[in-house]
């Protein structure tokens, strides 16, 4: 191989390596530039249904308070064991337990119902 087979060769590959780092300079400069992504939105509703399919594996169920005097007692949202009939949880956090089981992936984000 003669020398300037040999300085072809270097120059081809230096343009190469130079292509691949202006690349990857351009798509790190376009992921600055881009929006984060929204979260996708779950409903109440649709969380309640995941969690008392978890719950239901426990014997356990999730309910919601049908009174102000029941709320106040042990809040919005609470567990009842199915067989024995009796409140496991109270105060229960609708999100924070969905977490907690894992019904909730992180791309996702809990919408209030609307009545």
């Amino acid at each position: 191989m003669t020398p300037e087979d040999q300085d072809k060769i270097n120059l081809s590959n230096g343009l190469i390596c130079q292509s691949i780092f202006d690349g990857l300079q351009t798509m790190k400069d376009q992921d600055k530039t881009r929006k984060p992504r929204s979260k996708v939105k779950i409903t109440e509703r649709a969380l309640y249904q995941r969690i008392n399919r978890i719950l239901k594996h426990d014997g356990e169920q999730l309910r919601t308070a049908r009174s102000q005097n029941v709320e106040l007692s042990v809040g919005r949202y609470f567990t009842v064991n199915v067989a024995h009939n009796y409140i496991d949880r109270q105060h229960l956090d609708l999100e924070v337990l969905g977490r907690n089981l894992g019904v909730i992936q992180p791309w996702e984000q809990v919408e209030a119902d609307t009545k």
